[in-house]
């Protein structure tokens, strides 16, 4: 058998709520849906990260809470954490997220 890695993308860095109320937006909601997804098949999560306004963030506390509650539930996946340019930062900014 072929083998074949599935990718999942759950939360991107524009949508919200208001587009589609089944968008994960807290750590506990991303979480559940990558172990659904992880369940399915999926091996590789592609995960943005959401302040409590659900608006795109760099706060590294974020992050941290987003992959431990994600490890919890799926210890074996492959966390992809994007930093990507629509948080409305530069660069620099994006490379280096802070508390």
């Amino acid at each position: 058998m072929e083998k074949l890695i599935i990718t999942v993308a759950l939360t991107g860095n524009v949508p919200t709520k208001k587009m589609n109320p089944n968008l994960p937006v807290t750590a506990g909601e991303i979480a559940a849906d990558v172990k659904r997804c992880y369940d399915a098949g999926a091996v590789l999560f592609h995960v943005h990260a959401r302040d409590a306004d659900e608006k795109p963030t760099l706060d590294l506390n974020v992050y941290k809470e987003n992959a431990r509650r994600i490890k919890e539930l799926a210890p074996e996946v492959i966390l992809q954490l994007s930093t990507g340019a629509r948080a409305g930062k530069d660069w620099e900014e994006r490379v280096t997220p802070r508390a």
